[in-house]
C-alpha cells in the first residue's frame, strides 16, 4: 500500500471515530439535560403540592374578609336606618335573648332604639328587667344582672368580631379538609348579616370563673 493510500485510510478511520465520539457525547449530553429537566419538573411539582394548602387558605381568608367587610357595611346601614323593620326586629330579638341570660336587671339600648322594645317592655318589667335608653350606646344591646355579676354584650361591634373569628379559618383547617366555600358571590354576605343580627348565643357556662364566654362577660365576685 502506498503512503498516500495508508494516510487516506488512517484519515477515514479517524473521521469515523470522531463522528462516533461526537455522537456519544451528544447522546450523553441529551440524557443529562433530560434528567435535569425531569428533576426540575419533579421539584416544581413537589413545591406546588406543598404550597397548595397555603395558597388555598390565603384565597379562603381573602374571600371571607371580603364577605365580612360587605356584611359589616350592610349591618352598619341597617342599624343606621336603611332597613327599619329588620333592625327593629333584630333589636327586639337581641333584647329578649339578653334578658333571658341576665335575668332581673337591665337591658340597655340606644335612645333611638328604645321604641323598638315597646311591645317587649311589659314582659321585661314583669321579670324585673328595666329598659335603659343610653345615648352613649353603640348599635345593639347590652345587659346586666341586678347583682352586677353578669354582663351581656350583644352590640354589633362584638357580634362582628365573633363573625370575623368564624369566617377566617386557619390554614390547618384548610389542610385537613381542603374545603372551598360554597358561595363566592357578594350575595353570600347575607349569611354573616343574618348571623350578626340574630339573637345573642347562649353561653356555654355562666359561672363567675368564666371571665368571658362568647358575648357574655361575668364579673368576679
Amino acid at each position: 500500500m502506498s503512503v498516500e493510500a495508508l494516510v487516506a485510510a488512517i484519515e477515514a478511520e479517524a473521521s469515523v471515530e470522531a463522528e462516533r465520539v461526537l455522537a456519544d457525547a451528544e447522546a450523553a449530553a441529551a440524557a443529562r439535560v433530560a434528567d435535569a429537566e425531569a428533576s426540575a419538573d419533579a421539584r416544581v411539582a413537589a413545591a406546588l403540592a406543598e404550597a397548595e394548602p397555603a395558597i388555598l387558605g390565603a384565597e379562603v381568608r381573602a374571600l371571607n374578609a371580603a364577605r365580612l367587610a360587605l356584611a359589616e357595611l350592610r349591618v352598619t346601614r341597617i342599624s343606621g336606618g336603611a332597613d327599619p323593620g329588620r333592625w327593629a326586629g333584630a333589636i327586639e330579638r337581641l333584647a329578649a335573648e339578653t334578658a333571658s341570660l341576665t335575668g332581673p336587671g337591665e337591658v340597655r339600648v340606644r335612645a333611638c332604639d328604645a321604641r323598638h322594645l315597646d311591645d317587649l317592655r311589659p314582659m321585661l318589667e314583669e321579670q324585673g328587667i328595666a329598659v335603659v335608653a343610653d345615648e352613649t350606646m353603640p348599635p345593639g344591646v347590652r345587659g346586666r344582672s341586678a347583682d352586677g355579676r353578669l354582663h351581656v354584650d350583644a352590640t354589633i361591634r362584638v357580634r362582628l368580631a365573633r363573625a370575623r373569628a368564624s369566617l377566617l379559618p386557619d390554614v390547618a383547617a384548610i389542610v385537613r379538609e381542603a374545603e372551598t366555600p360554597e358561595a363566592e358571590t357578594p350575595e353570600a354576605a347575607a349569611g354573616p348579616v343574618d348571623a350578626i343580627l340574630r339573637e345573642a348565643e347562649t353561653p356555654e357556662a355562666e359561672m363567675p370563673e368564666a371571665a368571658a364566654v362568647g358575648p357574655v362577660a361575668v364579673a368576679p365576685r
